[in-house]
C-alpha cells in the first residue's frame, strides 16, 4: 500500500517538473521579445498622442510647477466653499441660538476671506508662471498649444 502511493508521488514531481523545466525553455523567447514588445508599445503611445493633439515633447519645469500650484489653489478654494456651506447649515440649524449664530457667521466670514485670498493668489500666480514660460518661449499652463 506505501508502495503505490509513493510511485504516484514519483510521477506527480517528475510531471511537475518536466512541465516547470518546459516553461522555463518556452518563455526565455517571450521574455526576449516583450523589450521589443515595450518598444513597439512606446512608439504606438507616441503615435497616438501626436494624433490626438496631446505632444510628445517633455512639460518645462514651470508648466510643471504652475499645474500643482493651480491644482493646490483649485482644491483651497473648494475647501472654502465646503466652509461656506458647512457656516450656512451651521445657521440653519441654531434656531435662534445666538451663540451658534456668531459661531456660523464668524465661519462664513472667514471662507469667504479665504476664497477672496485664494482667488487673488491664482491670479498672480497664473501672471507670474505665464510670464515666465513666454520668457522661455514655451506654452503657459492652461494656454491652448499652438498647432504647426
Amino acid at each position: 500500500m506505501v508502495r503505490p502511493r509513493l510511485q504516484q508521488i514519483v510521477r506527480q514531481v517528475t510531471a511537475a517538473t518536466l512541465l516547470a523545466v518546459t516553461f522555463a525553455f518556452t518563455a526565455a523567447p517571450a521574455l526576449a521579445a516583450s523589450t521589443n514588445a515595450a518598444d513597439l508599445t512606446r512608439q504606438g503611445l507616441r503615435g497616438t498622442a501626436g494624433t490626438a493633439g496631446l505632444g510628445t515633447e517633455a512639460t518645462p519645469l514651470p508648466v510643471i510647477i504652475g499645474n500643482i500650484i493651480y491644482a493646490a489653489l483649485s482644491l483651497t478654494g473648494v475647501i472654502f466653499v465646503l466652509l461656506t456651506i458647512y457656516g450656512g447649515f451651521i445657521w440653519m440649524q441654531a434656531r435662534g441660538n445666538e451663540e451658534d449664530v456668531t459661531k456660523a457667521k464668524k465661519i462664513i466670514e472667514s471662507a469667504i476671506i479665504g476664497i477672496i485670498i485664494v482667488g487673488l493668489s491664482f491670479a498672480i500666480t497664473s501672471f507670474v508662471i505665464n510670464r515666465i514660460t513666454e520668457a522661455q518661449g514655451a506654452t503657459p499652463a492652461g494656454a491652448p498649444a499652438a498647432t504647426p
